[in-house]
C-alpha cells in the first residue's frame, strides 16, 4: 500500500481528523501496518508496552485476567487505539486485546505516539478522554462483579 493510501486511511480516523496532510504523511511513514489473524493477541496483559495500535479495520475483544478468571470486558472497534496506557504510563499492559476476525492495525512505537501527542494537542486530549472513559467503564464493571463484604458494616446506630 502506498503512502497516499496510508494518509487517506489516517485522515478517516477520528483521532487524526484535525491533522494536515503533510503531518499525516509523517505519521504514515513512521507507522507500520500489521495484520492480526482471528484469535491472535494484539497485545497481552502483563507484557511491556512499547507500542500502541490503531485499528484500521476489524475489531478486538478486550480481556482482563485475575487470579480467579479471565473476563471479557469490552470490544474495541475500527479506528480505536489500543495499548496506549502501557506506552504512556510505562507500565505493563493492563489487558489483553485479541483479534475478533482479521484485524489490520497501524503500529505506533512509543516515540512516534509521544511525538504526535506533543505536536498535536487535540490528539493528546482525545487519547486522555479515551483513557478516562475506559477507566470509568472498568470501574463500573469491577463494582458490578465485586461482592461487598457486609460483615464489617455495623448496622447499629
Amino acid at each position: 500500500m502506498g503512502l497516499n493510501e496510508e494518509v487517506a486511511i489516517l485522515s478517516r480516523i477520528p483521532l487524526f481528523s484535525k491533522i494536515g496532510t503533510a503531518q499525516l504523511k509523517l505519521i504514515a511513514f513512521a507507522s507500520h501496518r500489521i495484520v492480526f489473524q482471528d484469535g491472535e493477541d494484539i497485545c497481552r496483559q502483563g507484557e511491556a508496552g512499547d507500542r500502541a495500535y490503531i485499528l484500521v479495520s476489524g475489531t478486538g475483544d478486550v480481556y482482563v485476567e485475575t487470579a480467579q478468571e479471565t473476563r471479557k470486558i469490552s470490544t474495541v472497534q475500527t479506528h480505536e487505539i489500543v495499548g496506549e496506557v502501557a506506552v504512556l504510563a510505562d507500565v505493563p499492559r493492563t489487558a489483553t486485546v485479541r483479534a475478533d476476525g482479521e484485524v489490520v492495525a497501524l503500529e505506533l512505537k512509543k516515540d512516534v505516539l509521544i511525538r504526535v501527542m506533543q505536536d498535536f494537542p487535540d490528539v493528546a486530549i482525545e487519547i486522555t478522554r479515551l483513557i478516562a472513559w475506559r477507566l470509568h467503564n472498568m470501574t463500573i464493571q469491577i463494582e458490578a462483579f465485586t461482592p461487598r463484604n457486609t460483615d464489617d458494616v455495623d448496622d447499629d446506630p
